[in-house]
């Protein structure tokens, strides 16, 4: 690979569909996504290097990392901060620690996904049984805002009658034990959630970030966090 040619790494662990994707500095983006299913942590080096290989790149040709570090899957999540945590120790990359929550709703906001006159956005994700992780966004002077300081958590049934008829981008887990997805559109105001965008606005921030912050760490939320 060319020296002129530089990388950012995007690791989402999260949920049972889990994804890496490298996107270089001609905006060229090369995805691997699979099940997880029980053998998350002894597949995803061999994910890495096929990604690696398909995208003409080397663990030294990568500026930044980001990672997923939340909500979702408590042990899916951990592992991929464990494994963006060690590429910054063992080969002194900066990693960027995003919430997916608020990475969903800034994709959502800088495409036409919502109406013109409408700015208040739930953002959630199912990844535990019927458990319903979540935030909402407002724009505020061109700034996605969120109303509320950390992510809450709610059985589907009561997250369905708090959103009502408000804009709703809701990501599965895809896993056997969660939600299916014809229940998480079942809602009025449900959007389609898009992984490409999604992945997109993770590199966005990998490129934005700044090498002095500290490393990221989980982002956990417990359900009927709120009334």
């Amino acid at each position: 690979m060319s020296e002129n040619i530089r990388f950012t790494l995007a690791i989402d662990t999260t949920v049972h569909q889990c994804a890496l994707s490298l996107r270089n500095s001609r905006g060229d983006t090369t995805t691997c996504e699979w099940e997880a299913n029980r053998q998350l942590d002894s597949v995803v080096f061999s994910k890495l290097n096929e990604l690696l290989t398909k995208g003409g790149a080397t663990l030294a040709d990568i500026d930044t990392i980001a990672v997923n570090r939340g909500p979702g899957s408590f042990i899916g999540s951990r592992i991929g901060l464990a494994v963006a945590n060690t590429f910054a120790t063992t080969h002194n990359i900066p990693v960027c620690g995003v919430c997916g929550l608020a990475t969903m709703a800034a994709a959502a906001y800088s495409t036409d996904l919502l109406g013109a006159d409408e700015s208040r956005l739930y953002t959630a994700v199912n990844c535990v049984r019927r458990d319903i992780f979540f935030q909402t966004f407002h724009l505020e002077n061109g700034a996605v805002m969120s109303a509320e300081p950390e992510a809450c958590g709610m059985l589907f049934e009561s997250f369905v009658k708090h959103v009502g008829t408000a804009p709703v981008l809701i990501r599965g887990s895809k896993s056997k034990l969660t939600l299916t997805e014809d229940e998480l559109s079942s809602m009025p105001g449900s959007l389609k959630f898009d992984l490409n965008g999604f992945i997109a606005r993770m590199h966005h921030e990998a490129s934005a970030h700044t090498s002095a912050a500290p490393l990221p760490h989980p982002l956990y939320v417990k359900p009927d966090s709120v009334p």
